[in-house]
């Protein structure tokens, strides 16, 4: 017997059974095509086995219990809202169970039978008894839903006044007594209300790419109270056996990635084929024929709605994240660079959009038609050239800014501040008591040496120009042509005391600047001063720099107590984790904030890499390098021997990076479809809210943009978006990136769905939460991403699955991994609800803006290798590309206690060592035969002369070599390095960690909410 809620139960009925023996669910049709909105989404044609299903399906003309009543259709709000002035007395009276004569079972041959001793209630004793019960309950006041704050731009439908009921489950669940009361997605980690999530057994076969799965995850309602009184509320359920959803049946991402991959081994994607590119993390080759490459510029959906109506009612957001100077595969073609001389590129009259493919040719050539506004402008005389018979340029063979999505034109001199000039770096160096005794001097210094002099050619180009000081309660300038020092200890009226020898190239003054870096160590071993003048630093930088502009690093151990922008430690301990710790979000003093915005102003980029022991704000000091484009580095209580490698590894790889000094980025979209809101590091001035400014962009630095609807999109149209970047590269051009893109305009929420990008979509809503994060509480944002989970799936369900039961759980197919994103960006440490550090909080919050689509994949859920099946590790593709090793999915559970797993999210790098790993196993990957005798301290795996070692470094080398942050080894031992370990867990995103759910419950509880909503005010969304 099945159990649908406290003290109700319906007997099993057959199910039916195909060719193959296999069951399928009671009423679906056995060809109904997946695609099509109001069928079922289980397509099945003859011979075919249908997934097996052991689960309460429910069929989708079920009726609430009498005495159910639902709010008046004239409060529906048309765009997905909840409807205002929804109060808790318009919960239905009745449970949410429908009438038995409605319910059938769906069961496979090899599903558990569900115990039960009690004879199934008929539907009028069960809905007798619920309206006796919730009769007296009392109701909880109406509450209001907060709306998101107005920078938050992730273009969602503004909540009205008011929120939807939710009913909470019983004490059995972990709540002290039932009661109705709006939605609070808040509540899911361990311990809370629904950490105890009643589970039931689904069995569900591979998914086919043109099949979306449906899943039955949990009771159709709330549970039942049976016993207490409710006047007091004490209400307990009497415990049912329930059975479990497998967790191998639910959507696995390995699976999905797998399968992507495959697809793309041997195909190449075109980027006009209208189609959605393949997934971020998948290694493919890309031929840009009219679009630009997806590595540049990825879209939430690859159709356009044509009516903001049309993008609320599907609850997707729409936008896109452009990375605009990212790495291309070695096999795909470089960008190509036009010259049109001084005159420059030509441009649309009205708009001033760049020459693009899209262009269309009118008056035999002597007009070109924008794609984006349709203004038309005279083409001047020198690049004019005849049509052919169906209307393109006789010399399109030769225009690559005809024929390719992303092209460069070199700049004239118009687009120029300043004349062309090589690179300059500026290294400020903290030599404070605290640096020397940490070891960041030392490391600092072996750092800058490497980058300058490691191999024939350095990391930088050849042409820069480079500057070295040092600062602590002073600041000390350093000729580089001579060798001398001279000391500023005026720091409160800060100049430059060396108008020669200041900036010198570095392979001229090779042996100079190599003696100052061999002598600093030295020369302040003995220093004593403990404060670090950082602001005074700043502003001699400012100086020196602002009539060249270029990158400035900064190394700093301290909070700076002393000197300009002089700070006080101001972490209270009391306001984590409360909706008043976005007060210590925001830099403490204008100082740090102006300074930045005049550096960005100037071409001034800024690398920072901090090194704390105790508060250093970052929130403040880091403005520096979030206006300005730049990186932050944070090495918490640094320790010479743990973090030294990766501190010099991190600094080498930012360096060697492609890199755009002093860039200019604005986004043009067609007519009808506007830009409202950035995401990112960055400087946008009020006098020109459309451009977006950067000191510096590298290859790594990915932008969010919002996009909003001005009039409807023509249906049978396409359109079009531009972004073109002003930067000036390493040799000292002058260039303009143009990327652009074509997309269909649909008005049918199905297709929207069927042409969603995952990867990007759940980039973006992070980028955007990042930005709301600023203006709200943690809470909030958390709450505010489970609802758009909820909201998403209820959507589609609406538009596109109408006719299945309200019973399954409907994954549309391109975001059926949706619902572990959305937990796993919950359990992300700019988002878990554990109370931690302003400092660390913050960083998390900056890094997260700036990270691209390809690296949020990992980010969000970390790799995981079997280093002891890697003995065939090492085959090439048909690309001449290492072939990588299958992964596994993130959970404990998944971890054999013989083997040994290496884990990677592009952050962090551990080993997990089983704690029965055999000796030949352990001594073959790290030459001990015993687990205990690990060394748990080693950064790098031994040199051993056998195959599984050597494949095991390979491993370690391709993860470390494919992310943009150096992933320092580390070595956890099971049930030995308990601290370790629990780091390591909380990296699991499918298990119950970071006070929240695991990945199965959480399935439940989003079916919860779904269930809920489409039963009783179906008609809000």
């Amino acid at each position: 017997m099945a159990s649908l809620g406290a003290g109700h139960r319906v007997g099993p009925q057959q199910g039916l059974v195909n060719t193959t023996g296999a069951f399928r669910p009671v009423g679906m049709s056995g060809n109904n095509s997946m695609n099509e909105p109001g069928k079922p989404s289980v397509q099945m044609q003859a011979g075919m086995q249908v997934p097996d299903i052991a689960t309460l399906s429910l069929n989708s003309n079920q009726a609430s219990a009498p005495g159910s009543q639902h709010p008046s259709p004239q409060n529906s709000s048309p765009n997905g809202t909840i409807p205002s002035g929804f109060t808790p007395q318009q919960m239905p009276t009745g449970p949410l169970q429908p009438q038995a004569q409605n319910m059938q079972y769906v069961g496979s041959v090899t599903s558990n039978r569900i115990a039960s001793s009690n004879r199934p209630a008929s539907a009028a004793g069960i809905a007798q008894r619920a309206k006796r019960v919730y009769a007296s309950v009392p109701a909880s006041p109406a509450i209001s839903h907060p709306a998101p704050a107005s920078g938050f731009g992730m273009g969602f439908p503004q909540p009205q006044q008011g929120s939807a009921p939710v009913f909470q489950p019983s004490q059995q669940m972990g709540i002290q007594s039932p009661q109705i009361r709006p939605p609070s997605f808040e509540k899911f980690g361990p311990g809370s209300q629904f950490s105890q999530q009643p589970q039931q057994q689904i069995v569900q076969g591979p998914y086919a790419m043109n099949q979306q799965p449906a899943f039955q995850p949990g009771n159709s309602g709330p549970p039942v109270p049976m016993q207490g009184n409710a006047s007091q509320g004490q209400f307990h359920q009497t415990q049912q056996p329930r059975p479990k959803i497998d967790p191998n049946q639910v959507p696995s991402p390995i699976v999905v990635h797998e399968s992507d991959q495959e697809a793309y081994e041997d195909q190449i994607y075109s980027t006009v084929s209208r189609s959605v590119p393949p997934l971020a993390a998948t290694r493919f080759k890309a031929v840009d024929e009219g679009n630009c490459n997806p590595r540049f510029m990825r879209f939430t959906t690859f159709n356009v709605p044509t009516t903001d109506e049309i993008s609320n009612m599907s609850m997707l957001p729409f936008g896109a994240i452009i990375q605009p100077l990212a790495d291309l595969s070695p096999d795909e073609m470089p960008v190509p660079v036009v010259d049109y001389g001084e005159s420059g590129p030509l441009r649309c009259r009205r708009c001033r959009a760049y020459i693009n493919p899209w262009f269309a040719f009118s008056d035999g050539g002597r007009k070109m038609v924008c794609n984006l506004c349709g203004c038309d402008t005279e083409v001047p005389p020198e690049h004019f050239c005849n049509l052919d018979m169906s209307g393109r340029r006789m010399d399109l063979a030769s225009r690559p800014e005809l024929l390719y999505g992303a092209v460069e034109f070199r700049a004239s001199k118009e687009y120029s501040v300043r004349p062309a000039i090589p690179p300059v770096y500026v290294f400020a160096i903290d030599v404070s008591w605290n640096s020397v005794q940490f070891g960041m001097l030392r490391h600092a210094v072996e750092a800058i040496r490497g980058l300058l002099y490691e191999g024939e050619t350095g990391g930088l180009p050849r042409g820069s120009k480079v500057a070295i000081y040092t600062f602590d309660r002073a600041v000390q300038k350093a000729n580089l042509e001579q060798p001398h020092m001279l000391v500023v200890p005026d720091v409160e009226d800060m100049f430059v005391p060396l108008s020669e020898g200041f900036l010198v190239d570095p392979w001229e003054s090779r042996v100079v600047i190599e003696n100052l870096l061999n002598s600093l160590p030295g020369l302040f071993d003995g220093n004593k001063t403990s404060e670090a003048i950082l602001g005074a630093a700043a502003q001699a930088a400012h100086i020196a720099m602002k009539e060249f502009g270029g990158k400035l690093v900064l190394f700093q151990t301290c909070l700076p107590l002393h000197g300009p922008g002089a700070l006080k430690n101001r972490e209270d301990v009391k306001l984590l984790n409360t909706d008043s710790e976005k007060k210590l979000y925001e830099p403490a003093e204008y100082f740090w904030r102006k300074m930045g915005e005049d550096y960005s102003k100037l071409g001034i980029c800024v690398d920072m890499y901090l090194f704390p022991a105790t508060y250093m704000d970052i929130a403040s000091i880091g403005a520096l390098s979030s206006i300005t484009g730049g990186d932050l580095f944070v090495y918490t209580n640094f320790d010479a021997g743990r973090d030294g490698l990766r501190f010099e590894e991190d600094f080498k790889k930012v360096g060697r990076r492609n890199f755009g000094f002093e860039g200019l980025m604005r986004v043009r979209c067609s007519d009808g479809i506007g830009v409202s809101h950035h995401f990112g590091n960055f400087c946008i001035r009020s006098t020109s809210p459309t451009d977006v400014e950067f000191g510096g962009i590298d290859s790594q630095k990915s932008i969010g943009v919002a996009f909003k609807h001005e009039r409807k999109l023509d249906e049978t149209a396409s359109s079009y978006f531009q972004v073109a970047l002003l930067y000036t590269n390493f040799a000292g051009d002058r260039r303009i990136r143009v990327l652009n893109f074509a997309l269909s305009n649909t008005a049918t929420i199905s297709t929207l769905f069927r042409s969603a990008d995952v990867d990007c979509t759940v980039n973006y809503l992070a980028k955007a939460s990042v930005s709301q994060a600023f203006a709200t509480s943690l809470k909030h944002v958390r709450e505010q991403l489970t609802e758009r989970c909820v909201k998403i799936l209820l959507a589609y369900r609406k538009h596109s699955a109408l006719n299945t039961s309200t019973g399954q759980l409907i994954l549309p197919e391109a975001l059926k991994l949706f619902p572990l994103y959305t937990l796993s960006m919950l359990k992300s440490k700019p988002f878990r609800s554990p109370i931690m550090s302003s400092d660390g909080r913050i960083t998390a919050l900056r890094a997260l803006r700036n990270i691209g689509v390809s690296e949020s994949v990992a980010y969000f859920y970390p790799r995981i290798f079997a280093i002891h099946q890697l003995e065939n590790f090492g085959a090439m593709d048909n690309r001449n590309n290492i072939k990588m090793p299958t992964t596994i999915r993130a959970s404990y559970s998944r971890l054999d206690p013989e083997g040994i797993y290496l884990l990677e999210n592009g952050m962090v790098m551990y080993c997990w060592v089983g704690r029965n790993a055999p000796p030949d196993l352990v001594t073959s990957v790290f030459g001990v035969p015993r687990v205990e005798e690990i060394d748990v301290k080693m950064r790098t795996l031994p040199v051993l002369q056998n195959k599984l070692n050597s494949n095991s470094r390979l491993l370690v080398s391709l993860c470390q070599l494919e992310r943009p942050r150096y992933m320092q080894l580390q070595v956890v031992r099971q049930h030995i390095d308990g601290p370790l370990e629990n780091e390591f867990h909380g990296f699991l995103t499918e298990d119950q960690n970071n006070d929240a759910m695991n990945y199965v419950d959480y399935l439940c509880f989003v079916h919860r909410y779904c269930t809920y909503f489409l039963v009783h005010i179906a008609h809000i969304v």
